[in-house]
């Protein structure tokens, strides 16, 4: 009976993981994501560009002084 459920629960994540893949190919096929590097991209600004920590963990980085506004 154990080995019945595990099997389900097998089939199940393997068919969760074959529809996140087709999903995602199907997706950039149609043209919904075209370019995920230039969405990734597209959070930046001016005061927080591309490639510049601005956040840090507690006690690790520039003191507060400089970064702020």
């Amino acid at each position: 009976m154990l080995s019945l459920v595990y099997s389900l629960l097998g089939l199940f994540a393997l068919s969760a993981v074959a529809l996140a893949v087709h999903s995602t190919r199907r997706a950039s096929r149609r043209g919904n994501a075209p370019s995920f590097d230039e969405q990734a991209r597209m959070i930046f600004d001016d005061l927080e560009p591309e490639g510049t920590t601005t956040d840090f963990f507690p006690g690790k980085g520039p003191p507060p002084s400089e970064y702020l506004l």
